[in-house]
């Protein structure tokens, strides 16, 4: 309970005594160390730099503090006592406009004596003199800021007028209970001690180091004697009575495992195997960083240090604690491979790599990740939708320097519009544009290694595009489907179905491929000379009239044009007459031999190589049944491995009155060819069969004007070589044996010189190869002369004798050719 018997004091007399005390305190200048600096200096001066250092770490600030502090408060004691006797006389007066008048002239004094410039002699006799504002300058100097400065004057001024008004009105009021009294009395002792529990929390915490992190240090403790080296560290020159370095001090902790010492020793070593030695510390203790760094350090250090395997398990588990480069270089040893960690390629896992570093904000994998999911590059799917939201988070790294990317204002414009032409693009294939998905369409399926959905998503855009009716991209469809590009299997019927397409749209590209293809057989086109001529025929308009949407280009024009006078070769060289085979197919098939032979005419001639057998094949059953012209071309095809056959085939030609067997078999008995023995009576006959069927006009097979002479000539030659075998034959009956010898003689070396003859290589036609030819028959004719007669001197018994007077010269008279 409440003492009614304790005195209260008068009404504002309480007030009256702060307004003079803060004025004193913070106005009025007091010996301060007049020992050491020689001067004077407010007490609110002292006191602030007191606490100040106080609540900074270091035992000599501590010590500086205390000095400071001891001053403040003896001042500030003088102060107090002075505010009670001066608080007593001004209460004595009796009007309260005096009381106020005298506190109001007693704070007018205190500011024109602060605002005098005060002395204060520092060391080094130095001097300076500041007023009471200056005095902001100094507190900074004590890192008291100068807005906290003028933050605390400007409230004390305003503390000084409430004070001062409250105590004029104070003393009209009436005297408060002693109950009200008590209890205000407990709330300001209430105060009082909290600001001084505060105030010692406050500092047990500033000087923390020194009471405590400092004695676990000592103890041994590595989290103390790490956290002691930073206080160090961060406070150059301070060694909280210690003379051990911060150095030192995390040497002792790290030893002891700590990780954040360890990797703080790592990143500044006095040599590389100390960095080695620390960093490996750090790793096994789980950081992260350090991991990466021992992963980095060991690719460069000898073999005998460490093994590629040992870097790649500290790279992996770096990047399993989420170490965002880490991540970022496992995934891209995954995507080519790496020798030396031996890390063999492997595209999933690069994509799951690189995905959780771009997650860790790692902006190197997310660019890589953008570039590949804009089109599904290097076996990476196409995911637009992710390739925008990558772009964006670039463009923004770029900007403010983020996620590991440098600040460049330009790499940032550059993303932001990739992102948006993406963004634009995937609106424009919403909406079925095919432009755009034929552009979208090519740039997949150019993309390398590029994943099998990657190549089916450009197909499907191309198809897209193509179906609403542009021959382009139907031309290009078709050659991916017939050449089997970008890696697709071989496709003829589809290809073709897109080429016809284009076609029907007279789109010229596909005219001069389809064209030879008709020639050719080429990508499953049937053999059809009459549908490739009606295309170059348009092939013609289009570039010498311009049709079709191409430029006039005579040299095209002029190629095509050839290529249209070409046809009528084909034709004759395919039988004389073309027809379209699915017309000449029944018919062969059925037996009849002159559409047996037109169809293998034109699978040799037109159609591609493997055309040409089964063209062979239709002209041996046109043969075998009998057609003259089959007959006589497939007996030169196997003249040579089966002239028994030939000569049969050649026989029933010539038996048909077709000239060129009927000329073949007169020169096969002239000249004993074909398996045939020698024979100029039939050859006579068969020549006089040639110019007789020809006569009469009924004959097969086409003949040049050169011909018929020909054949004429053929005939005289082998009636005069009839005449000479006679003559031959009748000398040989009437000769003596020596002279048959003789004959014997001159036959056999007459045989010799023409096989040597024959023999010659005759290709060269030019005006020196037709001479080296003449003076080769000549040394053969010589050669042979002069064996022939050293045999024949052998035979008479003389050494150089003539020729007997029946003799004949070895040179070939004109009834051989």
């Amino acid at each position: 309970m409440a003492n009614p018997n304790h005195k209260i004091p008068p009404p504002g007399r309480g007030a009256a005594r702060w307004f003079l005390f803060l004025s004193f305190f913070h106005l009025l200048p007091v010996p301060w160390f007049l020992i050491v600096a020689g001067g004077l200096a407010p007490a609110s001066f002292i006191f602030a730099a007191g606490m100040a250092s106080l609540f900074s770490s270091g035992r000599g600030t501590l010590n500086f503090a205390v000095l400071l502090l001891a001053s403040a408060l003896v001042s500030g004691l003088i102060f107090y006592l002075a505010t009670w006797l001066l608080t007593r006389g001004i209460l004595k007066m009796s009007r309260q406009v005096v009381r106020t008048a005298t506190l109001a002239g007693l704070l007018a004094v205190c500011l024109i004596a602060a605002m005098n410039p005060i002395f204060i002699q520092g060391g080094h006799s130095g001097s300076s003199r500041y007023s009471l504002f200056e005095f902001i300058k100094v507190l900074d100097d004590f890192r008291i800021p100068t807005t906290a400065s003028f933050a605390y004057f400007s409230g004390l001024a305003v503390l000084l007028l409430g004070l001062l008004g409250y105590q004029h009105l104070a003393a009209r009021q009436a005297p408060i209970s002693v109950q009200k009294w008590q209890r205000r009395r407990r709330i300001r002792r209430r105060l009082l001690a909290g600001s001084l529990l505060t105030l010692v929390v406050v500092f047990c915490w500033t000087q923390r180091i020194i009471l405590v992190v400092k004695p676990l240090a000592e103890m041994g403790i590595a989290s103390a004697q790490y956290r002691l080296a930073m206080a160090i560290s961060e406070r150059d020159g301070a060694k909280y009575g210690s003379d051990v370095s911060h150095r030192d001090w995390l040497a002792l902790a790290a030893e002891q495992g700590h990780s954040e010492a360890a990797m703080l020793l790592a990143l500044r070593p006095r040599a590389q195997k100390e960095k080695l030695r620390w960093l490996k510390v750090a790793a096994e203790g789980g950081m992260a960083e350090a991991q990466y760094q021992l992963y980095l350090l060991l690719l460069k250090v000898d073999a005998e240090m460490a093994t590629r395997e040992t870097a790649r398990d500290w790279l992996e588990k770096a990047a399993n604690n989420e170490q965002m480069d880490a991540q970022y270089d496992l995934g891209r040893y995954y995507l080519n491979g790496h020798v030396v960690l031996g890390i063999e390629k492997n595209l999933t896992k690069a994509q799951q790599w690189w995905e959780r570093a771009a997650d860790s904000g790692q902006g190197q994998a997310m660019e890589e990740l953008a570039r590949r999911y804009k089109r599904g590059t290097d076996g990476f799917p196409q995911d637009p939708q992710r390739a925008i939201e990558l772009l964006n988070l670039v463009a923004e790294g770029y900007q403010y320097g983020r996620n590991g990317l440098p600040q460049n204002q330009q790499l940032a414009d550059v993303r932001r519009h990739q992102a948006k032409r993406l963004a634009t693009r995937e609106e424009q294939l919403a909406r079925g544009d095919p432009q755009a998905q034929a552009k979208l369409g090519r740039e997949l399926l150019r993309v390398s290694e590029a994943t099998p959905e990657t190549v089916a998503e450009g197909l499907m855009l191309l198809e897209k595009a193509a179906s609403q009716g542009d021959p382009q991209l139907q031309y290009e469809l078709g050659g991916i489907f017939l050449f089997g590009r970008h890696g697709l299997e071989i496709d003829l019927p589809r290809g073709r179905g897109w080429w016809a397409k284009a076609l029907k749209q007279n789109h010229v590209e596909t005219m001069e491929d389809v064209a030879p293809a008709y020639q050719n057989g080429r990508f499953g086109y049937p053999v059809d000379l009459l549908k490739s001529k009606a295309l170059v025929r348009r092939l013609v308009e289009a570039y010498r009239d311009g049709l079709y949407g191409v430029v006039p280009d005579t040299a095209k024009a002029r190629y095509w044009s050839k290529e249209l006078k070409y046809f009528d070769r084909l034709f004759e060289l395919s039988g004389g007459s073309y027809q379209a085979p699915k017309e000449l197919q029944p018919k062969a098939e059925s037996g009849d031999p002159r559409a047996q032979y037109q169809l293998g005419r034109q699978m040799m001639f037109t159609g591609p190589a493997g055309h040409r057998q089964q063209g062979l094949k239709w002209i041996e059953r046109a043969a075998e049944g009998g057609y003259a012209k089959a007959q006589f071309e497939h007996q030169a095809r196997i003249m040579r491995n089966d002239p028994a056959r030939g000569v049969t085939l050649l026989q029933a030609a010539a038996e048909q009155n077709h000239l060129h067997a009927m000329s073949a078999l007169a020169l096969g008995h002239e000249k004993g060819r074909y398996g045939l023995t020698r024979n100029y009576s039939k050859a006579i006959e068969w020549y006089e069969r040639l110019l007789k069927a020809y006569e009469s006009g009924d004959y097969l097979g086409n003949i040049s004007e050169h011909f018929i002479p020909t054949q004429r000539r053929f005939l005289t030659y082998a009636t005069k070589a009839l005449g000479f075998e006679i003559e031959k034959a009748r000398r040989y009956e009437a000769a003596s044996p020596l002279e048959k010898k003789i004959i014997k003689v001159e036959e056999h070396y007459r045989i010799e010189y023409q096989n040597a003859v024959n023999a010659l290589d005759r290709r060269d036609g030019s005006p020196a190869g037709k001479k080296r030819i003449r003076a080769e028959m000549k040394r053969l004719r010589e050669k042979y002369t002069g064996l022939r007669e050293e045999e024949i001197a052998r035979n008479k018994g003389r050494g150089n004798n003539k020729l007997p007077h029946n003799a004949q010269d070895i040179s070939p008279d004109s009834r051989h050719r």
